[in-house]
């Protein structure tokens, strides 16, 4: 779903770095309206290069990591993660 600014605002508000973090496969593994997991499912988890705050606005944060998630293959605020070739 769409970003949240509650992470990326405790992260202004502390001055700490953003580590964005892809998981893909997810959706494979736990089925929305599923009680079941699917423990044969692979899940790949990338992590992006951490994103410094300083200087920078709520709204420029968020377009960072979006930019991050579109890089690695799914558009911000798209439909679900689906199995990824590994």
């Amino acid at each position: 779903g769409p970003l949240k600014k509650g992470g990326f605002m405790l992260a202004l508000e502390t001055g700490a770095p953003i580590l964005p973090v892809f998981l893909d496969g997810t959706y494979d593994v736990l089925r929305p309206n599923d009680w079941t997991i699917h423990k044969d499912q692979p899940v790949a988890v990338r992590f992006g290069q951490p994103i410094e705050v300083s200087g920078k606005s709520c709204e420029q944060l968020m377009a960072e990591v979006r930019r991050f998630f579109e890089a690695e293959g799914r558009p911000a605020a798209a439909r679900p993660i689906t199995r990824a070739a590994l």
